[in-house]
């Protein structure tokens, strides 16, 4: 029995057949050198006497991924969703970060290795980008986008200046602000489309779920009249004077962003610590946030359901 990745053979082992079949464990180990997906074939030799060769050889594709994702935090200020935001990553195991933070002139104030942007896998844009954002820095993040294509995590705040965040990409979501600037606190209602389902049950539990999105905080949101298309994945909204107001949804129309319409997310973890229950909801929501965004399949994710009665 052979083991192998495209022509190059990577393990074999001798097993004993006898007449009548049988089932046989066989446990190989092999190392896979490359990033990305592997067609691999287990491959058993024919016997003299065998009349059917055909199914001998059994494909299967197996994908190896980087060791950990990347992300990079931008923010246009100090503030304390990223660090709450940082916080919740440093406990993904699978994920590490960088940071960005600005100052009221533009400069970094917390400033990590600006040449490891190539290797990052997600944008994580806090309020960002500012005003004071640089002509230097956008240039160098749209370098390194123009190579590497890495989604957006889009938290929008009072400084976010959509003109600069295009001269990144023109392919991001154009986002404007109208009306009136001054925030409003609205209070998140989670979507219940099988759709949105893979994304909003945060607890397996549905009454503890239920219970974690029913004492969500508001969000400080700016952006009132921000357009939601329908071919967006809404998570959550609310509404103000009837009128519905986008808080989290997913996009996919140029490449994956991920928008939240409002700051103050960092009190969804504060506010929620006193209930043992429910004080991992905040950051298991971002974990499913970011996986989504670092894989490159444009695919969402589906819920299936299936009537009992007629299921075979």
């Amino acid at each position: 029995l052979k083991i192998k990745d495209k022509n190059k053979l990577l393990g074999q082992q001798t097993i004993k057949l006898v007449k009548g079949g049988g089932e046989f464990s066989v446990t190989f180990k092999y190392r896979l050198a490359n990033q990305g997906l592997h067609h691999l074939t287990a491959e058993l030799q024919a016997l003299e006497e065998e009349s059917n060769v055909e199914n001998n050889q059994f494909h299967f594709v197996q994908e190896v991924l980087k060791a950990r994702k990347l992300v990079a935090l931008f923010s246009a200020y100090p503030n304390f969703d990223v660090k709450f935001l940082k916080l919740a990553i440093k406990k993904f195991p699978r994920f590490n970060a960088l940071t960005f933070v600005e100052n009221n002139r533009g400069q970094f104030l917390i400033k990590d290795d600006l040449n490891k942007l190539d290797s990052t896998d997600v944008w994580l844009f806090v309020d960002f980008p500012g005003l004071k954002t640089s002509s230097q820095v956008l240039q160098r993040l749209r370098t390194s986008w123009e190579k590497n294509h890495q989604n957006v995590f889009l938290m929008l705040g009072p400084r976010f200046n959509a003109t600069k965040l295009h001269q990144i990409s023109n392919r991001f979501l154009r986002i404007t602000r109208a009306g009136n600037s001054v925030p409003r606190e609205l209070m998140p209602v989670v979507n219940t489309s099988p759709q949105a389902a893979a994304f909003v049950k945060i607890f397996d539990d549905q009454v503890v779920n239920q219970q974690f999105w029913s004492l969500a905080p508001p969000l400080q949101t700016y952006y009132l009249n921000l357009p939601a298309a329908n071919d967006n994945l809404m998570l959550v909204q609310s509404s103000m004077k009837g009128r519905m107001v986008p808080l989290l949804f997913l996009s996919e129309k140029q490449l994956k962003t991920i928008v939240l319409n409002g700051m103050g997310f960092w009190r969804w973890h504060f506010l929620l610590q006193p209930n043992e229950r429910l004080d991992q909801g905040y950051t298991i929501l971002v974990e499913k946030l970011l996986s989504w965004l670092g894989q490159r399949t444009p695919f969402k994710p589906v819920a299936l359901f299936v009537d009992k009665k007629s299921a075979n």
